[in-house]
């Protein structure tokens, strides 16, 4: 059992260092080479916080919009397609801040959990 769980925490480790969100838009997942991309750097944030999340959720939607709608619509309304474009970004985004949230309170929850009494 010891085993296991330090084999899944070296593996959620080594996903958390690399200290990068990767973002990229279903619906041009499968333009391969054209789809357009971008990496949030996550390195410094505490995913037990629910304010730093929050503040990673926000760069989120910013980075979505910058890499499915040209810096030169920002300012107009998206079309339906920029839109889907987001939204796809923004669910792929949250699910890997959902999956890191969650290794992190497993990860808080065990160093707790095991902690030696001081008495």
């Amino acid at each position: 059992m010891t085993k296991i769980f330090n084999l899944a925490r070296t593996a959620s480790l080594a996903l958390i260092a690399t200290g990068f969100l990767s973002i990229t838009p279903a619906a041009h997942a499968a333009d391969g080479d054209q789809a357009p991309q971008a990496e949030l750097n996550i390195a410094g944030t505490d995913f037990t916080s629910a304010t730093a999340v929050d503040h990673l959720i926000n760069r989120l939607h910013r980075v979505a919009i910058d890499i499915c709608v040209p810096e030169s619509q920002q300012t107009l309304a998206m079309s339906n397609d920029q839109r889907a474009c987001v939204a796809a970004a923004v669910k792929t985004g949250l699910a890997q801040i959902d999956s890191k949230r969650q290794q992190a309170m497993r990860d808080s929850a065990a160093r707790l959990a095991t902690a030696t009494p001081t008495h």
